[in-house]
């Protein structure tokens, strides 16, 4: 039972320091889930927070922070493109 344990806390700390080893690659855990979406889109399940929010009876459209129309043509203007002092 000693070697079992043994085994099982190894692999444990190897799998630890690994993923600990991607998300320093990466920069940032923010980075770290965009560049591997296809390993934390089992850590963040978003249908169930699209059928949470369907639930609430919400217009996604007047509640979201984001305005759409910027977000198709590449983002917010910048403060200089709008002319605004930097």
């Amino acid at each position: 039972m000693n070697k079992l344990l043994k085994i099982a806390l190894s692999t444990t700390s190897l799998v630890g320091l690994c993923l600990m080893a991607l998300v320093v690659q990466a920069g940032s855990w923010d980075n770290f889930k965009l560049r591997y979406f296809h390993l934390t889109a089992y850590l963040h399940n978003q249908d169930q927070e699209i059928t949470d929010l369907q639930k609430q009876n919400l217009n996604l459209a007047k509640s979201t922070r984001i305005n759409l129309t910027e977000l198709l043509n590449g983002g917010p203007p910048t403060k200089r493109a709008r002319g605004l002092p930097l």
